[in-house]
């Protein structure tokens, strides 16, 4: 009996003392303020490359910037008539040690809530309801951000992106971050 106290005792000393900075790798693959890459455009939202492992799901809805005018067109080009009812942007920090991970397979439309990403510190939301949409960057700073929206058929999809209100052009903007990728 004495061994058995000894041994419970011993096994509760060493759980209490576990290192509470290691994150689950679960937890961390999936935490909603880290960009893990992106998917760069052009003017007209064409695929101008890939930087890094996009941690995305945009499905059907593109998100490309306008540096002549300072925004980004945010467009649905699906088949299903949806309109995007309400979007969220805010900071997020550039990851590299996720190259790995594949996202196509672990990213769902239920992977995260509306409710968790509108409890983040967002730097720009709003309703619109629309299939088409315009953001005006100019009260961004500079650097790395995700966009959420949720669908009028209630999915959620997101996207990461960088933003620099002076850059002259997507090119100019991919070449001041792929030394980041």
């Amino acid at each position: 009996m004495k061994k058995l106290i000894f041994l419970l005792s011993l096994t509760l000393c060493f759980a209490a003392c576990k290192d509470d900075d290691t994150l689950d790798p679960f937890t961390a693959d999936l935490a909603l303020d880290i960009d893990t890459g992106l998917q760069t455009r052009d003017i007209n939202g064409a695929p101008i490359g890939q930087l890094g492992n996009p941690n995305t799901l945009a499905g059907e809805v593109d998100i490309f910037t306008n540096t002549a005018i300072r925004s980004a067109n945010i467009q649905y080009f699906g088949s299903a008539n949806l309109q995007i009812q309400q979007y969220w942007i805010f900071p997020a920090e550039p990851r590299t040690d996720y190259a790995d991970i594949n996202f196509s397979t672990l990213l769902s439309n239920d992977t995260y809530s509306a409710d968790e990403v509108s409890d983040l510190n967002v730097t720009q939301t709003n309703l619109v309801n629309l299939s088409a949409i315009a953001v005006t960057l100019d009260d961004f700073t500079p650097g790395y951000y995700r966009i959420f929206y949720l669908m009028s058929d209630e999915t959620l999809l997101w996207d990461n992106l960088y933003i620099d209100p002076s850059a002259s052009s997507p090119n100019d903007l991919r070449n001041q971050i792929s030394n980041d990728w």
